[in-house]
């Protein structure tokens, strides 16, 4: 009977212990969200759900530690304490149903404050609401004739972390006794910020959808608020933003701009990296770039990454750089300095208002902002260069702004230096959202707007009304809250793929009815799999490997399927298999036009890292290669199609309705007989058997871009290897990884390359292995995709 009474007793303290823990740990998380984001918005919380954690702030990671961990854990501890104490059964049970209703009260009220804080009854009744708003006032850019100036203007865009106008004094339009920033007041009295005959500051509302950094980044750039459903928590799986708008980024690509994205924190943060690339291709220079490159110690990490005196040293050889071109640029700096929590306060901040950290960090990002803005006056690229200054979003430091009389507007800051536009009527003061800078900033470079609406915003130049201005700001923010079933067709979300995440590399023959591959590698993430678990299938039946490793073809028209571990990772018809480029090409160059039609589409700009190699592949297919480097979009086929253009291009014939295009809002297809296949970013071949009607398809990207070396230094010496790889290019993406493997047939090691300076090193101790026999094959994990290096010579 003793043993039977205790399991019970047993598993109802481990279900109380749990219980505990979980009323902890969500009752310290709630206390820290509001404290930390006192006016956070349940928009802004639905959408960091959504995006992965990686490059948050070590500052936040460290106030998480304390406001919710340790707590958690010293709770835990006490209780735990105080029930082993406790020596009678009895005492020990009244003890058990104490901490159950202290551990239900705690979870109800936290999710009470939870639920009321952020009015989450309301945010549901609006996701029960279609509201068709968005959709009627919207204007698609991408169907309103913009008209640049014959000599295009450079733009820099800098978003001020969290400035607010409030930071001024009353004299001037602020909300406070002191002036926290009396440059940016200089800046903006002097030069454009749509007040009333430049009297007073006048700055920007943020709406719903746009109260945080990746929100005002999206608002200002696009016109639009960024919103995702509830549902959607998708947005980390994603390989392209909002890919059905066109924006700034994309608007300025098409017009030949080089656009650079600068920042002193990890860009995957909030999917910005993910936002950036998908409109406009920008090049991406943030806090790891810095440090692969080795303008800042690899170990080096202070606040979300490095200061903003380095980001504007740093933006000044950018910009340098960008000045000695022909090419227009698109330059965004995005600052951190200003960051709630009180800011990042670094030797060079002031002191002037004592105690009080955020302002002296207000006040110290001035001052840089200021000085920034004097040295581009003085570099002779500036009469052709307008500078626009405006804050991402309110502030969320829960001091700063107290006490701010709840009647005034906060407004985030918002000033055009050097704009080549006039006001239609500059007597009045207008109401605008953040929303508006997108047409505002193509009218500051002179940039002529049919209609003066781009997405929801408005042209400031114009005499037009704002949506803010015919509508009001309650009307707005309560419609924006509400789904929008136009909203999630513009963000087209897919669901998350199930699919392993296979890197195959290897070339194939067939002859005779026999398919020889020959293997280069085959990878799982960075994980080496043996070739033994392929199986090659055809017709539902598994083929057998001979001796040679080649397979006997059932039929050398049907298609053929790679399964790895049971799982198909690759079908298609057996003369044109082969992965690698070269071969597959001339598999094209061989192909019996008699029984093939084969067509190739581009998506995206894929010509960005296209090889030497690669060009002269596509030439012998007719293409001349004058004409295909000028040019954005390819259409060949083995019909006698061979088009290239900067605009998209489109053809429909007989069964077949191909599209190439770099815009992201026109997307690349090809559809055979009614069935859409799926388009890759940079060159996919379509291989059309006519005989059997199966169409195959190869997609090589050259959008993302191979990693290439400028040096390398692989070398053995004492029985080690010893390895040295520096300049690399072509990477368009975070390196997660970088590792090689050595091999003398008979055994495979791994090492990974660690990065100091700006140069990948690596040491293998190679005892036991045959050193006259080594192969080195070296691989870079971008974004979760593995990339092969070529060339990895062993000299000795």
């Amino acid at each position: 009977m003793k043993t039977k009474n205790s399991k019970p007793k047993k598993w109802i303290l481990i279900l109380t212990t749990l219980f505990f823990l979980l009323s902890l740990l969500l009752t310290f998380t709630v206390v820290w969200l509001f404290h930390t984001w006192p006016k956070l918005q349940i928009q802004e919380l639905m959408f960091e759900i959504a995006t992965p954690l990686k490059g948050t702030g070590s500052d936040q990671i460290q106030k998480f530690i304390v406001w919710v961990f340790l707590p958690t854990l010293l709770g835990l501890i006490l209780v735990g304490l105080g029930y082993y104490h406790l020596r009678e059964e009895k005492r020990k049970r009244r003890y058990r149903q104490v901490i159950l209703v202290v551990s239900s009260l705690s979870l109800i009220l936290s999710f009470l404050h939870f639920w009321i804080k952020l009015d989450v009854g309301h945010y549901l009744k609006n996701q029960a609401m279609d509201s068709t708003f968005i959709q009627k006032e919207y204007v698609d850019p991408s169907k309103v004739n913009l008209q640049f100036p014959k000599k295009k203007r450079n733009l820099i865009y800098i978003s001020l972390e969290s400035m607010e106008t409030g930071y001024s004094s009353k004299e001037y339009g602020g909300k406070k006794q002191d002036n926290y920033i009396p440059e940016l007041t200089k800046l903006s009295l002097a030069e454009q910020n749509f007040s009333a005959n430049q009297s007073r500051l006048n700055g920007a509302v943020s709406l719903t959808g746009t109260t945080w950094t990746m929100g005002g980044l999206f608002a200002q750039t696009s016109g639009l608020p960024l919103k995702i459903n509830a549902e959607d928590h998708r947005m980390n799986t994603q390989d392209s933003f909002f890919p059905n708008i066109t924006n700034l980024g994309d608007i300025l690509q098409k017009e030949g701009y080089h656009n650079v994205f600068m920042l002193g924190s990890d860009a995957e943060f909030g999917a910005r990296r993910l936002f950036f690339k998908s409109h406009g291709n920008y090049e991406i220079n943030d806090y790891n770039y810095a440090k692969a490159k080795g303008m800042i110690p690899s170990n080096y990490h202070v606040f979300w990454g490095f200061e903003d005196h380095k980001l504007f040293d740093f933006a000044k050889t950018k910009l340098t750089d960008l000045g000695t071109k022909e090419q227009p640029f698109n330059f965004h700096l995005l600052t951190v300095d200003t960051h709630f929590e009180d800011g990042y306060k670094d030797q060079e901040t002031p002191t002037k208002f004592g105690k009080d950290q955020y302002g002296n960090v207000i006040y110290g990002s001035d001052h840089r902002v200021g000085e920034f803005v004097r040295w581009c006056q003085k570099q002779s690229w500036y009469q052709n260069t307008t500078i626009v200054l405006s804050g991402d979003h309110p502030t969320m430091d829960k001091d700063f702004m107290e006490g701010v009389d709840a009647h005034h507007k906060r407004t985030v800051y918002y000033t055009i230096v050097n704009g080549a536009a006039k006001r239609e009527d500059d007597s009045v003061s207008r109401y605008y959202s953040t929303m508006d800078s997108f047409p505002t900033t193509l009218a500051a470079l002179g940039v002529k707007i049919p209609g003066d609406r781009l997405a929801l915003g408005t042209n400031l130049y114009a005499n037009k009304k704002t949506l803010v201005e015919e509508y009001g700001e309650d009307f707005l923010n309560e419609e924006l809250a509400k789904k929008s079933i136009f909203m999630e067709k513009l963000a087209s979300l897919k669901s998350p793929s199930n699919e392993h995440n296979y890197t195959l590399g290897f070339t194939s023959t067939v002859k005779d009815k026999q398919l020889k591959i020959d293997w280069k590698y085959l990878l799982e993430k960075d994980q080496w799999i043996d070739i033994k678990e392929v199986h090659v299938w055809q017709k539902n039946k598994e083929l057998t490997k001979s001796s040679d490793n080649s397979y006997h073809l059932l039929d050398e028209k049907a298609p053929i399927t790679l399964k790895v571990k049971d799982q198909s990772v690759l079908s298609g018809d057996p003369q044109f298999f082969s992965l690698d480029f070269h071969s597959f090409i001339q598999s094209l160059k061989q192909a019996d036009l008699k029984k093939y039609d084969w067509y190739m589409v581009s998506s995206g700009d894929f010509m960005n890292q296209l090889d030497a190699e690669k060009k002269q592949d596509l030439e012998s297919l007719g293409l001349l290669q004058e004409k295909f480097l000028s040019d954005s979009n390819v259409l060949l086929t083995s019909t006698g199609i061979k088009e290239s253009s900067k605009d998209s291009i489109y053809k429909k014939q007989d069964e077949v309705e191909c599209l190439s295009s770099s815009d992201s809002n026109q997307k690349a297809r090809f559809i055979y007989k009614g069935k859409k296949y799926p388009i890759s970013q940079g060159i996919n071949f379509f291989v059309v058997n006519k005989e059997t009607g199966e169409v195959t398809n190869r997609s090589f990207n050259t959008v993302e871009g191979y990693p290439s070396f400028a040096k390398k230094s692989i070398r053995v010496k004492n029985h080690h290897l010893h390895v040295e790889v520096a300049q690399y290019s072509g990477i368009m993406g975070e390196v997660f990884g970088h590792f090689l493997f050595v091999s003398d047939g008979k055994e495979r090691r791994m090492v990974y390359l660690d990065l100091s300076n700006g140069v990948w090193k690596a040491d293998l101790d190679l005892q036991g292995m045959d050193e006259t026999k080594l192969k080195v094959m070296g691989f870079l994990n971008i974004k979760n995709q593995i990339y092969f290096i070529k060339d990895m010579e062993v000299k000795k």
